[in-house]
């Protein structure tokens, strides 16, 4: 059986647009375990507030990486922004009181991670 040129070309296109679509959806599940795994860390190391406040080896990541990617830079900064973590003064981290509630406002909002971000 052969396909005409068009209906190849209609194919492919359909294909490419699956394959951007699902490593879309991978990197959001990465990006989401990521930031369920500082959140973890944080916890684990008793990281509640100034005098508790943990460094995080990986929140001042360079430009050149190799390897995998590594999501919790990424992720690191969203908890940020969102104010479920604090940045102290001296570059160290801690759970901020409301992170559970700030956690589940994300859920509900249907947490779509900013992958680029």
């Amino acid at each position: 059986m052969h396909l005409s040129e068009t209906v190849q070309i209609i194919l492919g296109i359909i294909g490419m647009i699956a394959m951007f679509l699902a490593s879309r959806s991978i990197m959001g599940i990465l990006h989401r375990r990521a930031v369920y795994t500082v959140i973890g860390e944080l916890k684990k190391k008793a990281a509640f507030d100034n005098e508790t406040a943990v460094l995080l080896g990986y929140a001042n990541k360079g430009l050149i990486n190799f390897g995998l990617r590594d999501y919790r830079p990424a992720a690191l900064k969203h908890l940020i922004k969102e104010g479920a973590i604090v940045k102290t003064s001296q570059g160290t981290f801690h759970l901020a009181q409301r992170y559970e509630k700030i956690l589940k406002d994300m859920e509900q909002r249907g947490y779509r991670p900013d992958i680029a971000g």
